[in-house]
């Protein structure tokens, strides 16, 4: 029997730098922190950076026959670096360009440094939202009359905002019947405008443009981190790739805002505020958490509401720009010509006034603080908020105490950084490490559900950028990186858990977030016992370090990953623009694959150390109902 400790989010398994992250585990065990979507198709996908690859690549592979599969063979050793371009726009657009001769076919990837982490309060799912509204076209692509169009969708933005305005001041004074009226007339004028617009509306032109000249895998992704478009495409339609991609990004219409709405919607409910694991995993991500990854990607239904497109244009007009963009091209390409059409289609765009451009320093993030649950400090009010998470659990699994977990939300307020500790006092040796340390374990959050029992371990962890951050991924891959793996030998296979997983960049990786180590126990009256078996495991780790063949098992396994990286136009694609994004340079890739290698057991043992004790986590029990 095996049952998931959190919802997987399609519990695909995706390529990365590290090779064990690539191979099917015995658990899989990642939160809802990621959503994807094309222009039909909504689905869910645990991913980081590291493990990047399959999700463009195999994805797209598999889907779309042998034909693509033979766009790249696998080298014999790593050689792709000097067949490498890239060039940078005067507007700050990167462009990397890898030549692959083997089949007239392109991978385009364009990724933005535009992710849930950098949404404000109160505007939680505009990333997610902004993903979405990509594919809607613009005045040129999808539209049967744009002149009437665009009237009618000024007119349905006029009358969203009023009766936007008209609920607020209802909520605020107690409605009457005139005001109940007179919504009702303006909700009714709403439906019938949309209903209109809809009819010049032509269903997924964008996609439809690229789908028939052969681009296959068209989709997008969004995370705390990030936002990636992609697909794969014959390489005499670089052209018209370069021409619709600009176009979306320099001139989008947001048509169709209202109704899309409405499917993420539907989607919160299905995936989150119905489920039981999904409302497990959002109230213990908010209790957690007092940083942006404690928000969930699709955004909190009361945000989510009040969204139209006057906040939809504000923040994209912030964050989508040139800086903030990197694009990659890997396939049968002559770097000259990419460079033409770059300068041809993108050179003009600018930013608006208020953009806003995101640089990933590594020092700035090394440096932002833990961010450790106010639990340890919980007032009256909020201890009695998280109390009621318990004691109010429908038994029927309705989700009362996800709704008021939300309602609370903002209780769970930022407080210094002298009381949290820094990223750097964690990392650091002897007394910073120390320093980092809060007196004391916080009380465990605890909430009875239908997805129970299981077990969640959250330990407090920096930004996984830098060595330290890959001795961690390391250090998870030996705890939970296939069959052979600690906690799958120990404690899986010999009967003292169903699950059991680490995941060391939980919810995200560029900033501070969690180790995850989650588990499900054989019963519901064994979760204090298998906490303190996952700890011993941990303290083992922390205090003797991996063994020899362990350290061996993941180095082989990373160079085998970035080798099979290598055998996709898409996995390298996607690879290369997401090194460059968070670290400069797409040889980033490059430099975390020799961290891997000349890491050392007492490294990964430090790591552990520092991270793995008990002091450090936040521990979750979803109890049965």
């Amino acid at each position: 029997m095996q049952r998931a400790c959190f919802p997987s989010r399609g519990c695909q398994q995706h390529q990365s730098v590290f090779g064990a992250r690539s191979r099917p585990r015995t658990r899989s065990c990642a939160l809802r922190t990621v959503c994807s979507c094309n222009s039909s198709q909504h689905e869910k996908y645990a991913v980081s950076r590291r493990q990047l690859g399959l999700l463009v690549g195999s994805a797209t592979l598999l889907s779309s026959g042998n034909f693509w599969a033979e766009a790249a063979e696998a080298p014999a050793a790593l050689g792709f670096e000097s067949r490498v371009c890239e060039f940078t726009l005067s507007n700050g657009l990167h462009f990397i360009v890898l030549e692959r001769h083997n089949a007239p076919v392109v991978a385009c990837h364009t990724h933005a440094r535009v992710g849930a982490y950098v949404e404000e309060e109160g505007g939680t799912g505009l990333a997610h939202l902004l993903e979405h509204m990509a594919f809607k076209g613009t005045a040129r692509i999808g539209s049967r009359d744009w002149s009437r169009e665009q009237a009618m969708l000024q007119a349905q933005d006029e009358v969203f905002y009023e009766l936007r305005e008209m609920k607020q001041t209802a909520a605020a004074s107690g409605s009457s019947s005139s005001i109940s009226a007179k919504m009702q007339q303006l909700q009714d004028k709403f439906t019938q405008l949309k209903a209109e617009s809809d009819e010049l509306v032509v269903p997924n032109a964008f996609g439809s443009m690229l789908q028939q000249a052969g681009a296959v895998g068209l989709n997008a992704v969004t995370s705390h981190d990030d936002t990636r478009y992609y697909n794969l495409l014959p390489s005499n339609k670089l052209e018209l790739w370069f021409a619709l991609e600009s176009e979306r990004f320099q001139a989008p219409v947001f048509r169709q805002l209202y109704t899309e709405k409405e499917v993420i919607a539907e989607e919160r409910r299905a995936r989150w505020e119905n489920s039981p694991i999904g409302r497990f995993t959002a109230s213990y991500l908010l209790q957690a958490l007092d940083n942006p990854y404690r928000c969930p990607v699709i955004g909190f239904a009361d945000d989510f509401e009040r969204f139209g497109s006057h906040e939809v244009r504000e923040f994209f007009d912030r964050y989508y720009h040139p800086a903030n963009l990197t694009i990659t091209i890997v396939g049968d390409v002559d770097p000259a010509q990419a460079q033409q059409l770059a300068q041809q289609y993108f050179g003009t765009w600018a930013p608006a006034p208020q953009a806003v451009t995101l640089d990933s320093n590594l020092l700035q993030l090394a440096a932002e603080r833990l961010p450790r649950s106010p639990a340890v400090t919980m007032g009256p009010v909020a201890a009695a908020a998280w109390q009621g998470s318990v004691t109010t659990a429908a038994a029927d699994g309705s989700g009362s105490s996800y709704a008021m977990t939300l309602a609370h939300r903002s209780l769970s307020g930022n407080s210094s950084a002298s009381s949290k500790g820094s990223s750097k006092g964690l990392w650091g040796l002897g007394a910073g490490a120390a320093q980092a340390t809060p007196a004391g374990e916080s009380d465990p959050f605890l909430q009875r559900t239908a997805a129970g029992p299981l077990l969640a371990l959250g330990y407090y962890r920096p930004s996984l950028t830098g060595r330290k951050g890959t001795a961690l991924e390391v250090a998870g891959d030996i705890l939970s990186g296939g069959r052979s793996a600690r906690l799958i030998q120990d404690l899986v296979l010999k009967g003292s858990c169903l699950s059991a997983s680490c995941s060391p960049g939980y919810p995200g990786e560029l900033h501070p977030g969690l180790a995850l180590v989650s588990a499900v126990p054989q019963s519901g009256d064994n979760l204090k016992h298998l906490s303190g078996a996952l700890q011993q495991q941990l303290d083992r780790l922390a205090q003797y370090g991996p063994t020899p063949a362990e350290l061996a098992r993941v180095k082989a396994s990373a160079r085998t990953g970035l080798l099979s990286a290598l055998t996709s136009n898409g996995s390298m694609a996607g690879l290369l623009a997401s090194y460059h994004a968070v670290s400069g340079s797409w040889r980033g890739v490059l430099s975390e694959l020799n961290d891997v290698e000349t890491l050392t057991a007492a490294e990964v043992a430090e790591v552990a150390d520092q991270v793995f004790h008990r002091e450090n986590a936040f521990t979750g029990m979803g109890l049965p109902l």
